[in-house]
């Protein structure tokens, strides 16, 4: 949940919205320029746990949304914002379980191997 709105994947009604919403969180986060070159990105997306889900013993949210179109979702709407284009991320971690709704971001450089470290 991004400012107490559900989370949205990108074949869902409503994208747009929340889309310009993980941007404009993303915003206060985000360097003065998008990055160039290549980063790498985590995804933590929280999913309602359905009342139909057993109480006693833990299940995985193996049913819709789908975790690559949630991915997709959030990469449209860093474009431009945190990096120039979602071509750049390079390696991705994502993953989803039931609890609050919403989506945990972490983005970061990748160096340059041939550029020394000071």
């Amino acid at each position: 949940m991004v400012n107490g709105k559900p989370v949205i994947t990108s074949a869902a009604k409503g994208l747009a919205t929340w889309r310009r919403l993980v941007a404009d969180v993303a915003q206060r986060f985000a360097p003065t320029e998008p990055w160039l070159g290549p980063v790498g990105i985590e995804l933590h997306f929280g999913i309602p746990k359905p009342k139909s889900a057993p109480k006693k013993r833990r299940v995985w949210p193996d049913k819709r949304p789908d975790l690559d179109k949630l991915t997709r979702a959030v990469l449209d709407a860093l474009t431009y914002v945190v990096f120039a284009d979602d071509s750049q991320v390079v390696e991705i971690a994502a993953s989803k379980d039931y609890g609050p709704p919403g989506v945990v971001v972490e983005v970061r450089k990748i160096p340059d191997p041939d550029v020394p470290v000071s």
